[in-house]
């Protein structure tokens, strides 16, 4: 039986592989450069809306305002790049 887990970090995945006789660890760095390429949909998602969640980090989330405001910047970026 093997069990896996993945952690997003800001530099990229770091993946952790327990078998039954062993743990293997992992690191694959984000690549910026797929966001170009149709291939890699997911991976194009996942980054696209890291840089719109990074341009508005001086948003607070507690506040409902700032949240309408960063889910239509999301949903922009899904429609003009996606859709």
């Amino acid at each position: 039986m093997t069990e896996e887990k993945n952690e997003v970090t800001e530099r990229g995945i770091e993946w952790v592989q327990n078998t039954v006789h062993s743990e293997i660890r992992g690191f694959t760095p984000h690549n910026t450069s797929i966001i170009d390429d149709p291939t890699y949909r997911d991976e194009r998602v996942f980054v696209g809306i890291r840089k719109v969640l990074e341009a508005n980090e001086h948003r607070c989330m507690d506040d409902e305002n700032d949240r309408l405001v960063v889910s239509n910047e999301v949903f922009n970026w899904i429609k003009q790049n996606l859709l």
